[in-house]
């Protein structure tokens, strides 16, 4: 039973991930609470922006006059970015969840780096460390290298150490769907959490 119940919902995890949930309770930008609705903008626009500026824009140039109808235009872009957000909304789901996965593990190796870098500053003290750094507080790469060569036993430490901060920057360089360089993840939490039960808390 346990099994079946684990199964169950790896499979609802697995559906959300490809946006393919049932539970998508937001259907309108309409929507969205204006400071989420804010950060939604910030982060994933791109994403309901899918039209040639430069043609829709000439659509709202009177060719008579010479005169540009702005604010038919900001009109006319308001409802095709809600016209596209209803349109496209499970995939809109599945970039945010998959955006918010990718975060949540940068932070994991984050933290066991930093736990494992505590362990060994104790292990090995200045030996590890960056002798040029101002703040005196973080391991060198180079210094924790030649100490291993030096001393091979100690290699392994090294490896794993080197592992936590490779993954960490795996995460850190992924191509996210937000447009910001290192999204928030508790920006991206509070957007997917929105789109997936409709509250803000």
């Amino acid at each position: 039973m346990n099994m079946k119940k684990n199964i169950n919902e790896e499979i609802e995890k697995i559906k959300d991930v490809m946006g393919l949930t049932e539970n998508v309770a937001v259907n309108s930008l309409d929507d969205f609470p204006e400071d989420i609705k804010k950060i939604f903008l910030n982060n994933y626009l791109h994403l309901i922006s899918k039209f040639d500026w430069n043609k829709e824009n000439a659509r709202f140039m009177n060719r008579a006059t010479g005169e540009y109808d702005g604010e038919g235009f900001n009109k006319w872009m308001k409802e095709e970015e809600k016209r596209q957000f209803e349109k496209n909304k499970r995939k809109i789901m599945a970039a945010v969840a998959e955006d918010m996965i990718n975060l949540k593990r940068k932070m994991y190796f984050r933290k066991k780096a930093e736990e494992f870098e505590n362990e060994l500053k104790d292990l090995f003290g200045f030996h590890i460390m960056g002798y040029h750094d101002e703040v005196g507080n973080h391991i060198s790469d180079d210094a924790f290298r030649k100490f291993v060569e030096e001393r091979p036993k100690y290699k392994k430490y090294y490896d794993r150490w080197s592992n936590f901060e490779d993954e960490e920057t795996k995460y850190l360089l992924k191509n996210y769907h937000s447009a910001v360089n290192v999204p928030s993840y508790a920006e991206i939490r509070k957007i997917y959490n929105f789109l997936k039960t409709g509250k803000t808390t």
